[in-house]
């Protein structure tokens, strides 16, 4: 059986070390195929940067950050441990309600144990993006929010429908005449 460790500069690559010990780890540090071993890597700096901020004085973008890798983390483990395509399901067109706002608005059935795994609005907010909506702009994912109706079970995902946000045109004063 082939084993896989991650190098020093970070890349997943199969061990070939048969005679002397693998310079990269030991039976812990190798993993049965190479995708498992680019996501130990991955968690592994990601731990190794939480723990640097550990003794640090936290300002808010430290806490922006912190929140953000652990929100990544739950929304990751959520993605392994429960099947997308059963545990979201879109609101068919005929069944979704009417919106007469300037919002997009993408409305979706979600399975309770979803809900359970991720009990916290912006962390189903960020499952959504990230499976189900990976077309959307930056623009568009920061004007983003959801509205959780507890009572079906539907989760509607809003956001807008331009991609950038909007520039106020150039103002020319050789052009313009105030009279």
């Amino acid at each position: 059986m082939a084993k896989y460790h991650v190098n020093s500069y970070g890349e997943p690559g199969a061990c070939k070390a048969t005679k002397r010990p693998c310079p990269y780890g030991g039976a812990e540090d190798h993993y049965p195929s190479k995708e498992e071993a680019a996501q130990a890597f991955e968690k592994k700096m990601e731990n190794e940067i939480l723990t640097r901020f550990e003794g640090k004085k936290a300002d808010s973008a430290d806490e922006h950050f912190k929140e953000k890798v652990a929100r990544k983390r739950r929304v990751e483990d959520a993605v392994l441990k429960l099947d997308p395509a059963k545990t979201v399901l879109r609101v068919p067109h005929d069944k979704a309600t009417r919106y007469y706002d300037r919002q997009r608005h993408n409305e979706y059935y979600v399975h309770p144990e979803l809900r359970k795994a991720l009990p916290e609005d912006e962390d189903l907010k960020e499952y959504l993006i990230t499976v189900h909506n990976d077309d959307l702009t930056q623009h568009q994912i920061d004007s983003s929010s959801i509205d959780y109706d507890r009572r079906t079970g539907i989760v509607d995902l809003m956001h807008t429908h331009e991609t950038e946000p909007y520039q106020a045109p150039e103002y020319d004063e050789g052009t313009y005449r105030g009279y």
